[in-house]
C-alpha cells in the first residue's frame, strides 16, 4: 500500500491529476486497485469559463 500527500493549486483550479509510475521496470497491478483523491477546499473562479462564454455568445447571437 502506498500513500502520498500533495498540495497543489494554491488559488488556481486543478482540472487534471495524473498518477505516473517512475520506477524502472513494469508496474503490475494485480487484483483490485483503488485510487482515492479527495479535496478539502473549493474553488469558485472569478472569470467565466470558456463553456459559459460560448453559451452566452450563442444565446445573444440568435
Amino acid at each position: 500500500m502506498c500513500v502520498y500527500h500533495a498540495q497543489f493549486g494554491f488559488g488556481d483550479p486543478v482540472i487534471d491529476v495524473i498518477l505516473k509510475y517512475i520506477a524502472n521496470g513494469t508496474a503490475n497491478l494485480e487484483g483490485p486497485n483503488t485510487v482515492a483523491i479527495t479535496t478539502h477546499e473549493s474553488y469558485i473562479p472569478r472569470a467565466p469559463s470558456f463553456e459559459e462564454l460560448q453559451h452566452e455568445h450563442n444565446s445573444t447571437a440568435q
